[in-house]
């Protein structure tokens, strides 16, 4: 692949916070990972790592009935080995993460997010401001070609 047919290393989608985003950006982030030629097994754990993140933007970020933008943007780039790389996800939203904003669940099956993106990651981190928070997401070493290249 040359320079002028390579995909781009980078993918960027703003979408309202609400459920029906999340299958839009899992659809369009595949798409890009499939673009970047990601091996389908590390691919599915930066998608779902990706959609618990989403997740709690949906659950906790904005009041009930005013959903605000969830921005989700992807860099892949150098692994930590010559011939490895990695993808690195921010999931930004614009809230305040107020506890009134959370979804209860009283038979206590939730909550299990953070654990469920650190397992599926190499590293997360969280950032809060009073602009909003971001969690960056950064994947697994994955081979840097596959499929013959």
């Amino acid at each position: 692949m040359n320079e002028d047919t390579a995909p781009p290393h980078e993918w960027t989608q703003v979408l309202p916070a609400v459920p029906s985003s999340l299958r839009e950006i899992r659809t369009a982030l595949a798409g890009w990972l499939g673009e970047q030629r990601w091996p389908p097994d590390d691919a599915d754990d930066v998608i779902l790592a990706v959609n618990e993140a989403l997740t709690n933007v949906i659950e906790h970020a904005y009041p009930a009935g005013r959903p605000g933008p969830v921005r989700v943007h992807a860099l892949s780039g150098a692994g930590s080995a010559p011939e490895t790389r990695r993808v690195t996800v921010e999931i930004s939203d614009r809230g305040s993460w107020d506890p009134e904003h959370r979804v209860v669940d009283d038979r206590e099956f939730r909550g299990h997010g953070f654990a469920v993106m650190s397992g599926l990651t190499a590293d997360m981190h969280i950032r809060r401001g009073a602009a909003g928070t971001t969690v960056i997401l950064v994947s697994n070493d994955a081979p840097l070609w596959i499929g013959g290249l």
